[in-house]
């Protein structure tokens, strides 16, 4: 399962549900999770959220009708790229006991990207709680 939570300047989070298409596309989509006074209760009960959602299949979305990004407006922001300049993009991906955490930088023209050699994986019952460790830090 698929996870994405953003970062805003303020220190608030942003974690919608991850839909996946059938090749494999992630897209984000209501209902979203907003955190806006994060300790590690509120940002653990939002990932918890997140992952009994799960990540519903759908059919993949022509160009035509591609969604627009859900988290532009919980942001507030005015466009994809007002909020891509102003957001940080954690991936989370969870396989049974395991997680792993991939910090993301934004590289122009080609949108967010892991960050080379930044990945970490947790594993066992601390897993999540040390995920939102990292994502306060």
């Amino acid at each position: 399962m698929r996870l994405h939570v953003y970062r805003l300047p303020d220190g608030s989070f942003i974690i919608p549900t991850v839909q996946r298409t059938p090749d494999g596309i992630h897209l984000e989509a209501e209902p979203v999770d907003t955190v806006t006074a994060p300790d590690a209760a509120s940002l653990t009960a939002a990932l918890k959220r997140a992952m009994e959602r799960g990540n519903p299949a759908v059919p993949r979305p022509s160009r035509r009708s591609f969604p627009q990004p859900v988290v532009v407006e919980s942001a507030g922001a005015k466009s994809w790229r007002a909020f891509e300049e102003m957001a940080r993009l954690t991936t989370i991906d969870v396989d049974g006991g395991a997680i792993r955490f991939a910090p993301t930088e934004r590289v122009p023209g080609a949108g967010f990207q892991e960050k080379a050699g930044e990945m970490r994986e947790f594993a066992g019952p601390d897993a999540l709680p040390d995920v939102v460790g990292a994502l306060l830090g």
